[in-house]
């Protein structure tokens, strides 16, 4: 590309980018999807050997970035913004589990960790400008501001551009490209870096333009169920809902402490991400929250190694109308079935 000089993004390239409007993300519509839900793991690798900045505390530098986002293909969405020389499209996942790890010039670790909520992480394409990235802006969804440009932590800008006019965050890839850190990009200047919270301490990237990058995504084999049952009741705004499942004979088990689970009734679709179900003192796993202004009530429990059973109890206005009887579609990690509900109108 004519933006870059012997690898490295200059000035000048920045300001150009700036000028078509190369906002890489600036903010995205969600909607409940009725596609099935297929595990996926982004993965951005800043090889440059450049980066600096401080991880829980210990400055660092000749580093290289490995940004990684656990998520699930339902929680994909559009969005449209408009930039100065027309409008700017792509797509965008909000919802998963991000995770850092530091490696010095020597290939040594200087450290690694889960960000938590607070950072905000999520990962999205710019198919207009050829650019993709796992991002933040130092907000947790909700915030009026989220989710911002997708070039901090790390964006990467693609040396041809094409693939990414038609990749929609769904499917496998694998992509060279040039990385940036920077907030606010596309910027002449760029400010200071944002401290980005997780389970090791805050990671705080410098501004950097590094020339060497990857951008990859691994879609995960489903294993259906052997079996899937359910049982709605259903009224205006809310459900409750109740079933069983059985792990096909070449499932490698489930884990909702640390796999993605996805419930999806009808057009409504949630994913609770790794890390919000906890161990329940009646035994199983539970998770008690508000994921898009609907209240989640939602156990899992063994009655033995590969037959579980289920609870959901969800209220709120993000619940659209069901039909009767509605379609099921539960999924735990890379297990999943499909049912259709026995139901109960209240």
């Amino acid at each position: 590309m004519s933006t870059f000089a012997d690898g490295w993004l200059t000035a000048a390239a920045i300001r150009r980018l700036t000028r078509c409007g190369a906002a890489l993300l600036i903010s995205a519509g969600l909607f409940a999807q009725p596609s099935r839900a297929v595990p996926i793991t982004y993965e951005l690798d800043d090889v440059g050997a450049i980066a600096s900045g401080t991880f829980a505390g210990t400055p660092f530098s000749n580093a290289s970035v490995i940004l990684t986002f656990e998520a699930d293909t339902t929680t994909v969405v559009p969005f449209t913004v408009q930039g100065s020389k027309g409008p700017v499209t792509g797509y965008v996942n909000l919802v998963g589990t991000g995770t850092v790890t530091v490696i010095d010039a020597n290939a040594t670790v200087i450290g690694g960790g889960t960000f938590l909520p607070s950072a905000g992480i999520f990962v999205s394409v710019d198919g207009t400008n050829g650019a993709v990235g796992i991002g933040s802006f130092g907000v947790p969804p909700g915030n009026p501001s989220f989710p911002g440009q997708v070039a901090y932590p790390v964006g990467m800008l693609l040396a041809a551009n094409n693939v990414m006019t038609t990749y929609d965050l769904k499917s496998a890839v694998n992509l060279p490209g040039f990385a940036i850190s920077c907030v606010g990009f596309p910027a002449t200047v760029c400010p200071a870096g944002i401290a980005l919270a997780t389970t090791a301490g805050d990671l705080i990237l410098d501004h950097q333009t590094i020339a060497d990058a990857v951008f990859s995504a691994r879609v995960q084999t489903v294993t259906p169920f052997s079996n899937l049952t359910a049982r709605a009741e259903i009224d205006d705004n809310r459900f409750a809902l109740e079933g069983r499942f059985t792990l096909g004979a070449t499932s490698n088990g489930i884990s909702p402490l640390s796999e993605a689970v996805t419930l999806q009734v009808d057009s409504y679709s949630v994913t609770i991400p790794p890390g919000s179900f906890t161990r329940a003192k009646e035994g199983g796993y539970k998770f008690k929250g508000k994921i898009a202004d609907v209240r989640l009530e939602f156990s899992v429990k063994a009655g033995s190694p590969s037959a579980y059973t289920f609870h959901v109890e969800a209220a709120g206005a993000g619940i659209p109308q069901s039909a009767t009887p509605p379609s099921v579609t539960l999924t735990i990690g890379d297990d999943s079935g499909t049912a259709t509900a026995s139901t109960e109108r209240d």
